[in-house]
């Protein structure tokens, strides 16, 4: 989610932890001053860790469920927790026991100053690109904000398919393009026509 950025098969880490209150790695620091037990109670039953991938996390919590980002914002903000924010990253196919049927969501639980949009601008500096000989692809609501940092910004067809809200929201953007083809055939196809114009 842009909390850490790694060259060189992860022997050089640049790490931007946003508005995390001490030091020490976002994910421990957000169980250990309860924030995490916090949204599970407020939200129990719409919201539960996104095993088995939530697991051994550093720089974020992840849960699965049905939950409006912003009220869970305001929650957190009422505990003292605001330097926190959830983040919606996208929707989920299949179903969980422990949530409502229907289409549930992933969410990340991040520092605010932390995102997928200021790693890509950090990145783009370091390597001295201009913003227009960037290209990113995506597949959620957290990925959007990659668009206002590159010249274009490509979604996979299939995720606008499956959330209209999403769907809408990518439309309104300029520089937003979307595949003719789903998931990872959407990501070779982006890969390949860029490897044709170099």
């Amino acid at each position: 989610m842009g909390a850490q950025i790694s060259y060189d098969f992860g022997r050089d880490v640049v790490q931007n932890f946003g508005e995390t209150p001490k030091p020490g790695m976002p994910a421990a620091i957000m169980e250990e001053v309860g924030a995490v037990k916090l949204l599970l109670e407020r939200f129990a039953g719409l919201l539960e860790h996104h095993t088995p991938w939530s697991g051994w996390r550093e720089c974020t919590h992840l849960f699965r469920g049905k939950v409006d980002p912003e009220e869970a914002d305001a929650t957190l903000a009422g505990k003292g927790f605001g330097w926190l924010t959830l983040h919606d990253n996208g929707r989920l196919h299949g179903e969980y026991m422990g949530i409502p049927k229907g289409a549930a969501r992933a969410y990340h639980l991040i520092p605010r100053g932390v995102s997928k949009g200021l790693a890509v601008a950090i990145d783009r500096e370091r390597r001295g690109f201009a913003r227009e000989n960037a290209v990113a692809i995506g597949d959620a609501f957290a990925d959007l904000e990659l668009a206002a940092e590159v010249g274009v910004f490509v979604m996979v067809c299939d995720a606008l398919a499956d959330d209209p809200p999403l769907a809408e929201r990518a439309r309104a953007m300029d520089n937003v393009l979307v595949t003719d083809r789903p998931q990872n055939l959407g990501w070779a196809d982006t890969l390949s026509l860029i490897a044709k114009q170099a």
